[in-house]
């Protein structure tokens, strides 16, 4: 007979534990497994102790999700069944033990997350451990998890970068941001702009300041930024304009201090680009004078569309040497 979502939601308001458990076994569906085992959850610690009793089960996914369903119920009952797993070589799912360990915030068990860490030779695994030390949040564990920061592997370090988060900010945030310089993952990079933020890392005024606030979207203070967060809006720029309205409203924003990135772009750029077009988008708002020469050599630009916005920025500029340029081409088109 098929288990239907009726049917677990029934066990869960009459807290039949057996039968809940026995949905994770069977697992019919997804949505059914995570049904049952928000039920356990709910249930606690009258879910304990049958829960601990099927740690030994030789079917490792059903495993799994028993050890999700003790680590988020939280009862320290389970920490030393499920420790004593941790220290088991036999039990392959130690990412999923070390989670479920990660879960208890408890500082007994941070050893032997270390040790674990330093037994296996796997980064998946290595990286819920990582990951679980940072749930925990103890300063035993932060030499190890800055160590990690520099692993191999970026899924490591993406999990280093999450855990640091936790770590106190006077420990963490100088090596992060040494990190986020070199880090050439970007998911990896995200997790470290993330964990800053968490710790209220001053942006600085430079490409590192104007990189952590780009990834976080932290706009206004790309615009204080000035010069560095322009030049590096533009390596983003070349895109379609509906998906630039944020970065562009930024150096819009930033007024004369976006102009002499715009213009080192315009200067260089020969061929029609979304980019090139974009800039002149942005320079048709801002209105620099400064910007004057450089459109009037884009008046011999080889693309007629980008000809036409050269002479509506002229246009709305307005000095004069600006309108007989554009008086020039005006109607060319």
């Amino acid at each position: 007979m098929r288990l239907t979502e009726k049917q677990v939601k029934d066990w869960a308001d009459k807290k039949k534990i057996k039968k809940l458990i026995l949905v994770l076994r069977k697992i019919p569906s997804d949505n059914l497994a995570k049904l049952a085992i928000g039920a356990l959850v709910e249930a606690g610690e009258e879910a304990v102790r049958p829960l601990v009793k099927k740690l030994k089960d030789s079917d490792i996914v059903f495993r799994v999700s028993v050890e999700n369903a003790l680590g988020r119920i939280g009862d320290p009952r389970a920490i030393e069944p499920l420790t004593r797993m941790l220290r088991d070589d036999s039990f392959q799912e130690t990412g999923s033990i070390a989670e479920a360990l990660g879960n208890f915030k408890d500082e007994c068990v941070v050893k032997e997350l270390m040790d674990a860490y330093h037994r296996s030779g796997k980064y998946a695994v290595q990286g819920s451990i990582i990951t679980a030390l940072g749930n925990i949040g103890s300063a035993t564990a932060a030499p190890l998890i800055m160590e990690a920061m520099h692993h191999r592997e970026s899924f490591v370090r993406k999990s280093a970068a999450l855990a640091m988060g936790s770590l106190p900010a006077e420990v963490a945030l100088d090596q992060l941001a040494k990190a986020f310089i070199s880090e050439e993952d970007w998911e990896a990079k995200k997790e470290m702009a993330r964990s800053m933020a968490k710790l209220r890392w001053k942006a600085s005024p430079d490409r590192l300041g104007a990189e952590y606030c780009f990834i976080n979207e932290r706009w206004d203070e790309m615009v204080e930024i000035g010069e560095p967060a322009a030049e590096y809006i533009l390596g983003y720029l070349n895109c379609d304009p509906s998906m630039c309205v944020p970065k562009m409203g930024v150096l819009i924003k930033m007024k004369e201090k976006s102009v002499p990135a715009i213009i080192a772009i315009i200067e260089k750029e020969s061929e029609w680009s979304p980019r090139l077009k974009n800039c002149l988008m942005v320079l048709w708002n801002i209105k620099s004078e400064r910007t004057v020469k450089p459109l009037i050599n884009l008046l011999h630009h080889k693309d007629s569309s980008i000809r036409a916005m050269a002479v509506d920025c002229l246009k709305v500029i307005g000095t004069q040497e600006a309108l007989d340029a554009a008086k020039g081409l005006m109607g060319t088109f």
